[in-house]
């Protein structure tokens, strides 16, 4: 059995290669096909050198011919075909330019799956990367034939699409992939479409500042300034090339009006492409999160009113989670946006959650199993909620994954009766959730602070030293039930994260002066308060309001079990 496994696990793995090999032949000859097309001159106004056409340009010349003629060997022994419009097309120079895309198709493949694993197995961002530098080579050719442009104006037109492509393809795929595109696109336009060579250079830098400019995006004021940048970057380029080319000052005044133009349009078209793009290929941007984050979102605005204190409990969790990221170089911005977005389903019945109820626990009269299901139906709910809403794929995984597997202890002990020792590992799978675990670094930090944020609400009056080690017990209860094992996180990242939560707490938690008409009331550092209950050998058990699952338990209509149990709840005292 164990050999007819390991065979099927090798003859999966060869399938995917043979189709990921598949696709990669598939993208090179598609790509090379259309950019050989595109790259190919099919207007008399400029040669592939930028000069004005003459009788020996390499690939296209005009011709007195007025009919199409058989292949024909030019005086310099060049192999060609008239074309209708009476030009000569050259074999040879389509032969180099396809040759030349290939290769560059090729390297940046190659390149991308050998250092960038996780966007080349993406299909939508490697079509995205090749719709993105196909666009900038039509721009490149639909710029140089709607008007009749010097080679120099036509450089600008290579500077415009090219770092615009660049900006674009560092917020939606990569920077790094986003310097290596733009420097070989630089060299298909001075090489095969004619630019100028001092545009190469051009092109170059101004993309680099451009990457940079746009590589950490947090508000739309980046924006402007990335377009401040780029400005002032082509004008410095312009003067200082025009110097060493010996240009005159008219000229240079010129070209400068050219470059400027072109860094405004290079940020226009990038802010374009971020929301025609962003999401068709299912890509969540910084601007993208930026959007989600307006507490004045339709969607916030009605889990703020239908559940006041989920809302605030998510508020706070997104404090701690994105203060933890931030520390260990993971996303913070979207682990705060996706810790005010991850409890959305508790909408549906806030009722039946600790943290939104003013009066009576109705859990407290309910079956173990039932508060089980009614619970953990809030993840299913929000998944759903999310799929409606149309947000971003990374937030609704995220919003499935924020408590892997973990068992709902409170719901588990009431079931057994406070025995803690082991019982029938299906009844307690019946009150766990089904999963998945977190599978990235932000999806298991916000599982951790999740889990601090609710706890912590149990502590009275608590030291500092009181808050580590409560934090301490709260990330090593996950690690011992197995939560984080398939997310990248290290024990360097554990320990900053613990760090980071306990001083977090330590401001969240402080103590006010008393006033003199206020009762001081005393207590413990730890106690029955809030969302958890602490028996007395110190080991916590969840309260319902904070157990978050990501799927449901069984496969019922919790709805109309909810509703069922409130209209029991309303006319029937007796426990159910």
């Amino acid at each position: 059995m164990a050999r007819k496994l390991a065979h099927l696990a090798v003859s999966s793995r060869q399938s995917l290669r043979e189709v990921q090999w598949k696709r990669v032949v598939l993208a090179i000859v598609a790509i090379t096909l259309i950019s050989t097309i595109l790259l190919v001159p099919d207007s008399p106004r400029h040669a592939v050198t930028g000069l004005p056409w003459t009788s020996t340009h390499p690939v296209l010349s005009p011709t007195n011919i007025q009919s199409p003629q058989p292949d024909i060997v030019t005086g310099a022994g060049i192999r060609g075909r008239y074309l209708p419009g009476g030009f000569l097309l050259d074999f040879g120079s389509v032969v180099g330019v396809a040759l030349i895309v290939a290769l560059m198709v090729c390297f940046v493949i190659f390149y991308v799956a050998r250092f960038h694993p996780e966007i080349y197995k993406s299909t939508s961002r490697m079509a995205l990367l090749a719709v993105v530098a196909a666009l900038s080579v039509l721009g490149l050719k639909v710029g140089g034939a709607l008007v009749h442009l010097s080679a120099t104006q036509y450089g600008y037109i290579g500077v415009l699409c090219i770092t615009s492509s660049a900006l674009l393809i560092t917020v939606l795929v990569d920077g790094q992939i986003a310097v290596l595109v733009s420097a070989l696109m630089a060299i298909v336009a001075c090489l095969v479409l004619g630019c100028p060579v001092r545009f190469c250079v051009m092109i170059m830098v101004a993309s680099l500042v451009g990457i940079l400019s746009v590589s950490t995006l947090t508000s739309r004021a980046d924006v402007v300034r990335a377009g401040f940048a780029m400005v002032l970057a082509n004008l410095v380029l312009t003067v200082l090339i025009g110097q060493v080319a010996h240009d005159t000052w008219p000229g240079i005044g010129v070209n400068s009006l050219w470059a400027a133009t072109s860094g405004v349009l290079s940020v226009a078209l990038f802010g374009l492409g971020v929301a025609l793009f962003e999401r068709p290929f299912g890509i969540t941007t910084r601007l993208g999160l930026l959007e989600l984050s307006d507490p004045d979102r339709p969607l916030l605005r009605q889990f703020c009113r239908q559940a006041p204190g989920s809302y605030a409990h998510s508020i706070m969790v997104g404090n701690l989670a994105a203060a933890a990221a931030e520390a260990i170089g993971a996303d913070s911005m979207l682990a705060r946006v996706a810790a005010y977005y991850h409890d959305l389903g508790k909408m549906m019945r806030a009722s039946f959650f600790i943290e939104n109820q003013s009066g009576e626990n109705v859990h407290e009269r309910l079956k173990p199993s039932l508060s089980a299901i009614i619970v953990n139906s809030h993840v299913r709910d929000g998944a759903r909620i999310a799929d409606e809403e149309k947000l971003p794929p990374v937030i609704r995984d995220i919003i499935v994954q924020h408590h892997g597997t973990s068992l709902m202890k409170y719901f588990y002990h009431r079931a057994t009766n406070g025995d803690c020792r082991p019982q029938d590992s299906a009844l307690e799978q019946q009150f766990r959730y089904p999963g998945p675990k977190p599978q990235t670094k932000e999806a298991a930090i916000l599982m951790l602070a999740d889990v601090v944020e609710a706890a912590s609400h149990m502590l009275q009056k608590p030291t500092p030293g009181q808050i580590d080690e409560f934090v301490a017990r709260m990330i090593d209860e996950k690690i011992s039930d197995g939560q984080l094992q398939e997310c990248p996180l290290t024990l360097r990242d554990l320990h900053t994260i613990r760090s980071v939560f306990a001083r977090q707490l330590v401001g969240m938690l402080h103590s006010r002066v008393a006033y003199p008409h206020q009762e001081n009331n005393a207590g413990s550092a730890f106690g029955e308060i809030g969302d958890l209950q602490v028996d007395e050998s110190g080991v916590a058990a969840e309260d319902f309001g904070d157990d978050r699952g990501t799927g449901s338990l069984f496969d019922i209509d919790v709805v109309d079990v909810s509703s069922a149990v409130e209209e029991r709840l309303k006319t029937d005292r007796t426990p159910l």
